[in-house]
């Protein structure tokens, strides 16, 4: 999955609801089918049950829609933070929107684990907000993507099979 320029938005929100309201926006943006109000809903009410706040500024505001082709992912960024629910109260700099389509699970699961993981490194924090060109910032995003390992389910050998993750490397 690559992230394109047009992928990115630099966001001017300074709250949670305006950040996610301008990457509802972007999404309608790129899939045509999506309609901005229904993402926007769909993103609020995934967030009343759990922040997607993972600390050290970044957050994964993901849901199904009806509309999205696959999977959609957006990038976006603040140079000078958004309050959203973190514990560490560190305002948020990268947000990066996950949309799958209704239905199909372990491939929207996994790629939501990646981002989970990639984004936990800092390192790959540290490079994402040293990158302030949309255009490099998606290459380097791209390229962070790719070379971190992806989770695989094992095989379900009782017990609750969502919970028996494992990693590959590439």
């Amino acid at each position: 999955m690559k992230l394109s320029e047009k992928s990115i938005v630099q966001l001017k929100s300074n709250s949670r609801e305006g950040a996610l309201q301008e990457l509802s926006a972007l999404a309608a943006r790129l899939e045509p089918e999506l309609n901005e109000e229904h993402v926007l809903n769909a993103l609020l009410h995934r967030e009343q049950f759990g922040s997607t706040y993972i600390g050290n500024g970044i957050a994964i505001p993901h849901s199904k829609v009806e509309g999205v082709r696959g999977k959609l992912l957006a990038l976006g960024y603040s140079e000078t933070g958004i309050q959203y629910d973190g514990q560490d109260k560190r305002p948020v700099q990268v947000l990066v929107l996950l949309l799958g389509q209704p239905g199909e699970n372990l491939d929207y699961l996994l790629l939501l684990g990646k981002l989970g993981r990639m984004l936990r490194d800092e390192s790959n924090l540290e490079l994402l907000l040293d990158t302030g060109d949309p255009a490099q910032l998606g290459m380097v995003f791209t390229r962070m993507l790719r070379s971190t390992p992806v989770p695989v389910m094992a095989p379900h050998v009782g017990g609750d099979p969502a919970l028996e993750i494992m990693l590959e490397p590439i």
